[in-house]
């Protein structure tokens, strides 16, 4: 018998381990040590209604999640959730739909077609079953970090983001 994809998606994140209190530098932290390279979150924000919520690039030596920061903390969040199910389950994409987001919302002078064959893995563009299973992760993520803050609610999403950048700025680097 097949474990649930719930299921799956604890195994995962017991693997991985939510930090606590919760901020998203801290679960990127996380996912550094467990894929043994740099996760890093790149907001974006555009009026554009064809824009993506989120994006996640594989360069050579680093991921990159592109996420939509024009909306609340909490909303945020579930798209580098839902990024991560794409990078935890290994999910390919198609390199024209990677070229077609980098070249609307790059910053000007940035060259796309250069960005995009830099990068080992060439993801964004995904399949219906692809999008379902990323959407359920980001899903289970959520409500396991909703759970964790009802538990520990020392800091609100905002503050512990506050908290985090602090901690950062002055803890040695590993």
């Amino acid at each position: 018998m097949q474990a649930s994809p719930g299921r799956r998606f604890d195994v995962l994140l017991d693997g991985i381990g939510l930090p606590q209190p919760f901020t998203l530098a801290g679960f990127c932290r996380r996912l550094e040590e467990a894929r043994g390279r740099p996760v890093l979150l790149a907001p974006f924000s555009t009026n554009h209604p064809e824009a993506p919520t989120g994006v996640w690039a594989a360069f050579p030596d680093a991921d990159v999640i592109f996420y939509e920061q024009g909306t609340s903390p909490l909303h945020s969040e579930h798209f580098v959730f839902h990024e991560t199910g794409h990078m935890l389950f290994g999910h390919a994409g198609r390199h024209d739909a990677l070229l077609t987001f980098l070249d609307r919302f790059l910053p000007a002078g940035c060259d796309a077609g250069r960005l995009a064959e830099a990068m080992t893995l060439q993801r964004t563009s995904y399949t219906l079953q692809q999008e379902r299973d990323a959407e359920a992760f980001a899903r289970h993520v959520g409500a396991r970090v909703r759970r964790a803050r009802t538990l520990h609610p020392a800091l609100a999403p905002e503050a512990a983001g506050a908290f985090e950048r602090a901690v950062d700025t002055l803890a040695p680097r590993r």
